[in-house]
């Protein structure tokens, strides 16, 4: 069922406000009168409040070229978007290039807080219900707040905290907000968990790598040894065995009576010794990173924590440590050197450029650790296989792919195919198809696309670069190393990247006027069009002089490969747009001669949404990856619900819905998003209230179905359960997060029946027990029981709930009567097999000591119990996403 929005008329008495203004970001390039105020800013610190450019830090290139980064600093408090980079040697700095934020004064007056960091900390865990008393149960780790001055999406400057912190629950969860430090109001959240001496000797690899030992194979392991007892660490690296915990710190020790000094501990689920391998490739990335970019991965020693959790299948960096499970039927211990590179390389991007974990900059975070993972695989074997984690997958190739991201059926190839709210993991694909293009092109390798991304991340990217700021970025580092930086803008061209290109984006019926240049100039524009257009035209006009007018598809133009051409004897130029899909069109305007005065448009013309009958379906629906069909339709007189739902044909096209306006991949109010094309929203409202349809083309689809129909009340859970066959599991269930679905059996002197319906099918029932279990499939499914009535998430007589769909409950002392079974969604889940089975009585925990029997048990066990899932719903996936168990 589909819950709404509420929509509510709210009344305010106004009275006369300060209207915000916006702040100025201004590009500095190479000499300008910026330059004397950067030269004068390690003077001028001292002065209190400080305003200005400040240098924090100095990095030295590999070809000895010294680089200075400056932060700008807005009356003491940094300014987020501030930044400048500039060449330093005994004269001083030149050659800056950055932003420069200007207009602070006229919106932010004072930078004095209204909340304080500890306030603003504890908004956000409030977020995550971790205020008394369930703090006192889970409490959150590596707590951090700074403030600092921040441009919202207007560019109006706010004074805002950024917070975070981790919770190691059983489903790690590291929160990350902006909160405005005037108001507390809570400004944007994301997801901030970057998912996955003397020489020692063991075993290392699993099954699909096959056996090889540390010390005879490959090198030894840097470790510190003290009489007869070995310690998996040193001054780069520590190594801690979790041992199936989710808290911990102290490095693994063993016993080593002679020289071998060889550890065995431990073999679980195919892999030899993930403390083995998580220890060597832990210092493998620091000494890559050492040799190569001549710094330490990070400004602290390498923390690597094995064996987390139980069946664990992911890896994360939680911001001081990486954490590796143990994985279970989908991976090997993830512990291998892509993903282990991966980890450590969250903690390098944290600690320089501090890049989002959302939107394109989250895209470009976790390319950075895929690119990592490959550079370390060819630093310890001098190849690559351009797939990230192959070693590791137990029965697919990989988790992502270089050569074509699409290859996994969720990443995108090309920056064209990026929209907003997409997954990072699957956004990454445009940087790793960039750094594999430039990895294999004629003067470069490897090591080279590494050294030109690395120090991008280091000196140029910041946290909410794009794409192309990201690209240009690349390119900026390729030229301070020396290297030919136009095979690094082929690169990025080749992937819808365009670095160092200043682009303006053109909008239905808004002209950019006054648009000048000289003769050879060129001037870029871009502009995305709906798939219901009917047609668009680019229109130039007015001014004096003569430019000349070019339209290309999914590309930019030049003045000999083109879509359309206008190039007339002035400035009046019109291009009639051929519709070629809902990608970016690219305008570029060159001067014939000189001009000036000019005016450009884009004018489109749309289609309306054809109307939905209720009733009626609409039949043999296609199209291709990334199309989009609308409709619309009205809640009828009577007010009725409606059910508006897709079915049938090939391929995966995903159904959207949104009250009021067309809904567009980050505008909606429903979207299952399911594989395939099996899709239902329901609509409920008062009656006329139009709503608007979307189907949008996920991978190309033919012969779907649309219908509208009207709502079938639900039936209580108890008329909804299905019934168990004792002798037949239940096989290939899927559902999403928080979707509640329910079985039933009943239990009489004649046996266990599948349920109290008609047709009951019995087994012979010794007054044991029964075990109800789940298992197999992908994401992360709850069991519940309750004799009666349908269990809930609080009431309940068994409850079994891991990080899988891994779930046993087994009940004893059983009474006759009809028992409920529960699967639900703690995470999206499929492919999972429900399945039960008499066991012996004398062996079997009752129901109340394995679920906290009739609703509860203790209430240390209900408020745990209750705390865990709380936090589950904090880390909700989409079932398009479980599939990938993608590294965070």
């Amino acid at each position: 069922m589909v819950c709404w929005r509420q929509f509510s008329a709210l009344c305010f008495l106004c009275s006369p406000v300060a209207v915000a203004t916006a702040a100025n970001i201004e590009k500095v390039s190479g000499q300008s009168a910026l330059l004397s105020d950067v030269q004068r800013a390690t003077y001028s610190r001292s002065q209190s409040p400080f305003s200005g450019f400040v240098p924090i830090e100095t990095v030295v290139l590999p070809n000895g070229k010294v680089k200075s980064k400056h932060q700008q600093y807005y009356q003491g408090l940094p300014v987020r978007k501030g930044r400048i980079v500039s060449d330093k040697d005994a004269g001083g700095f030149s050659n800056a290039r950055g932003k420069h934020v200007t207009g602070l004064s006229q919106s932010l007056t004072a930078v004095t807080p209204s909340v304080s960091h500890q306030r603003a900390k504890q908004l956000l865990k409030n977020q995550h219900l971790l205020s008394p008393p369930f703090v006192d149960v889970v409490i959150p780790e590596d707590e951090t707040s700074e403030l600092f001055v921040w441009l919202d999406d207007n560019n109006i400057p706010r004074l805002v905290y950024e917070v975070s912190f981790f919770i190691p629950t059983q489903k790690p969860t590291r929160p990350h907000a902006y909160i405005d430090a005037k108001t507390g109001n809570i400004l944007k959240m994301w997801e901030g968990l970057a998912h996955a001496a003397d020489i020692g000797q063991g075993p290392g690899g699993n099954t699909k790598t096959g056996h090889y030992d540390y010390g005879v194979d490959y090198a030894g392991l840097n470790i510190d040894k003290t009489s007869n007892t070995c310690t998996l660490e040193n001054t780069n690296v520590k190594t801690v065995n979790l041992n199936h915990g989710t808290s911990g710190s102290n490095a693994f020790s063993y016993t080593c009576n002679d020289s071998s000094n060889i550890n065995t501990h431990k073999a679980i689920n195919g892999a030899n010794s993930p403390l083995n391998d998580a220890h060597f490739f832990g210092q493998l990335v620091f000494d890559m990173y050492n040799d190569w970019l001549s710094m330490a991965p990070l400004s602290f020693q390498l923390v690597m924590r094995v064996h987390y959790s139980n069946n664990y299948e992911n890896a994360f960096w939680n911001g001081s440590s990486m954490t590796f499970g143990d994985g279970y039927s989908t991976f090997y211990p993830l512990v291998d050197v892509n993903v282990s590179a991966h980890e450590v390389s969250h903690g390098f991007t944290s600690q320089n450029s501090n890049l989002i974990y959302s939107g394109m900059s989250g895209g470009i975070n976790e390319a950075f650790s895929d690119i990592a993972g490959e550079a370390a695989e060819y630093y310890w074997k001098g190849s690559v296989d351009w797939v990230v984690g192959a070693d590791i997958f137990k029965t697919g190739s990989g988790l992502r792919y270089f050569v074509t991201p699409s290859d996994d059926g969720r990443s995108i190839d090309h920056a064209s195919e990026y929209y907003s709210g997409m997954d990072v993991h699957y956004s990454s694909g445009v940087f790793n198809r960039a750094f594999y293009l430039l990895a294999n092109t004629s003067g470069w390798d490897i090591r080279k696309a590494f050294e030109a991304f690395a120090f991008a991340n280091k000196l140029y990217w910041e946290a909410s670069s794009d794409f192309d700021d990201g690209g240009c970025g690349v390119v900026r580092a390729a030229d301070d190393l020396g290297y030919n930086t136009s095979d690094v803008i082929d690169a990025f061209e080749q992937v819808g990247v365009y670095a160092c290109l200043d682009a303006i984006e053109l909008l239905d019926e808004i002209p950019v006027s006054n648009t000048s240049g000289g003769a050879g100039s060129e001037t870029y524009y871009y502009f995305s069009l709906p798939t219901n257009t009917d047609n668009a035209t680019v229109a130039m006009s007015g001014g004096t002089g003569n430019a000349d007018l070019y339209v290309k598809y999914n590309g930019w133009p030049t003045p000999s490969d083109y879509d359309c051409i206008a190039a007339g004897a002035n400035n009046n130029e019109v291009c009639y747009v051929t519709l070629q899909g809902s990608g970016e069109y690219n305008v570029l305007v060159v001067g014939d001669t000189s001009y000036s005065g000019a005016t450009i448009e884009l004018d489109v013309t749309v289609t309306p949404p054809q109307t939905l009958a209720v009733g009626e379906s609409v039949l043999s629906l296609a199209g291709s990856r990334g199309d989009m069909l609308f409709y619309l339709f009205e809640i009828p007189d009577d007010g009725s619900d409606l059910d508006v739902s897709i079915a049938g044909g090939s391929g995966d096209a995903d159904l959207y819905l949104n009250l009021g306006s067309t809904p567009s991949q980050s505008d909606f109010d429903c979207r299952p998003y399911y594989y395939g094309n099996n899709e239902t929203c329901t609509a409920s409202g008062e009656a006329g209230d139009t709503f608007y349809v979307m189907l949008h083309g996920y991978s190309d689809f033919a012969g779907v179905a649309l219908s509208l129909q009207k709502s079938t009340p639900s039936l209580p859970p108890e008329q909804r359960a299905d019934p168990i066959d004792p002798a037949t599991p239940i096989t290939n269930l899927q559902g999403t997060v928080g979707e509640a679905i329910y079985y039933s059996f009943t239990i009489t002197s004649a046996g266990v029946l599948a349920s109290n319906r008609a047709t009951l099918n019995a087994s012979g029932f010794s007054a044991g027990g029964v075990t109800i279990s789940l298992a197999g499939g992908l994401g992360d499914a709850d069991l519940y029981v309750r004799a009666g009535a349908a269990p809930t998430t609080t009431l309940y007589d068994c409850r079994s709930s891991s990080s899988s769909n891994q779930e046993v409950c087994s009940l004893s002392g059983m009474s006759a009567g009809t028992y409920y079974v529960m699967i639900y969604g703690s995470q999206a889940f499929e492919g999972a097999t429900l399945s039960m089975s008499e066991t012996s009585g004398s062996d079997q925990p009752s129901a109340e000591a394995v679920g906290g029997g009739g609703g509860g048990g203790t209430m240390f066990l209900s408020c745990f119990a209750l705390v865990f899932w709380l936090n589950s719903q904090c880390a909700k996936k989409r079932n398009k996403n479980i599939a990938g168990f993608c590294l965070r």
